[in-house]
C-alpha cells in the first residue's frame, strides 16, 4: 500500500451504521455531498468502512527554542557581563593607583633635585604643586609628606651633604573599607657642601 494521498480513495463521512456507505469508496460524489480525500495515515479497510483523515502532527522542539534554552542563555549571558564590569572595575583601581605613585615618584624626584641645587627643605615644600603634609604617617588622601635626614661627611676630602633618606609618605589608593592606604619610597640624594 502507498503511502499519502490518493485520488482514489475517497469517502464521504456519515454515520457507521449507514448500510449505504459501508465498503463504496469509489464514487466521488453520493447523494449530493462531495466526498472527503483520504489524508496520508488514514486506513482504508477499517472495520465500519470509514476513515477519518489524521492532523499533521509537528514537534514542537523543531520550530522554536523553549524556555529553559533561553533562560540558560540569559544566565550565561549575565555572568560574562558581570564578570567584565568586575574586571573593568579592577583595571580602573589599579590605574587609579598607579597615577598616585607616578605622582609621588616624581615629586619626590623633584625635591631631591631641588634640594641637590641648594634649596631649603621648607622652600621646597612650598613650590612642588603637590599638596605636602606634615603628618608623616598619615598624610591625608591625595597629600604627600617629604621628609628630609641630612647629615654631613667627608669623602676623599671633599665635604658632602647627605640626605639619607629623603622619604616621601603618599596616598596609593583605598582598600577594602574605602579607607586611604599609604606607601613609603626613601632615595639617598647627594650634594657638595660648596656650591
Amino acid at each position: 500500500m502507498k503511502t499519502g494521498f490518493r485520488m482514489d480513495q475517497w469517502f464521504r463521512p456519515s454515520a457507521p451504521d449507514d448500510p449505504k456507505d459501508r465498503g463504496d469508496l469509489s464514487s466521488r460524489w453520493r447523494d449530493g455531498c462531495p466526498a472527503v480525500p483520504l489524508l496520508k495515515g488514514a486506513d482504508s479497510a477499517s472495520p465500519s468502512g470509514l476513515n477519518r483523515p489524521t492532523a499533521p502532527s509537528f514537534r514542537s522542539g523543531n520550530l522554536a527554542y523553549s524556555l529553559i534554552e533561553v533562560l540558560i542563555a540569559a544566565a550565561i549571558l549575565v555572568v560574562g557581563i558581570s564578570a567584565a564590569a568586575i574586571l573593568a572595575n579592577a583595571i580602573l583601581v589599579q590605574e587609579e593607583s598607579n597615577g598616585y605613585s607616578l605622582r609621588a615618584f616624581n615629586a619626590q624626584e623633584q625635591a631631591a633635585r631641588l634640594w641637590q641645587l641648594g634649596l631649603s627643605p621648607a622652600t621646597i615644600t612650598n613650590i612642588l604643586p603637590e599638596r605636602c603634609s606634615t603628618n608623616a604617617t598619615n598624610p591625608g588622601a591625595y597629600s604627600v609628606y617629604l621628609g628630609f635626614s641630612n647629615s654631613t661627611t667627608n669623602v676623599g676630602g671633599l665635604t658632602v651633604e647627605i640626605l639619607n633618606p629623603l622619604r616621601i609618605v603618599f596616598h596609593s589608593g583605598f582598600n577594602s573599607t574605602n579607607s586611604p592606604t599609604y606607601r613609603t619610597n626613601d632615595i639617598l640624594v647627594v650634594r657638595p657642601t660648596n656650591r
